[in-house]
């Protein structure tokens, strides 16, 4: 099981009356109400970070290609000459 840290948040008076006067269940769906936010936030910024990668190794790929020669010209050929699978299907 992953470990759990606690974190205080400074809410209005009222919202933190309307949390204290709910049941035990109901402070466990919004703690795990409040975990999905915040995953999601970072669940963001990794996919952010991986498609970073993803560019950086792309062009890193391009260049390596047009060094070894790969032209514009010749790349259309290519595609060109085997068209995608979708396309026989």
């Amino acid at each position: 099981m992953p470990q759990r840290r606690t974190i205080a948040l400074d809410v209005p008076p009222a919202v933190a009356r309307a949390y204290e006067a709910a049941p035990p269940a109901e402070h466990r769906k919004f703690e795990r109400l409040l975990a999905l936010s915040l995953r999601a936030r970072t669940d963001e910024a990794a996919f952010a970070r991986a498609t970073d990668r993803l560019e950086r190794t792309m062009d890193e790929i391009g260049r390596k290609a047009r060094e070894r020669g790969l032209t514009d010209a010749a790349l259309r050929d290519l595609l060109q000459e085997h068209p995608g699978q979708d396309d026989a299907e």
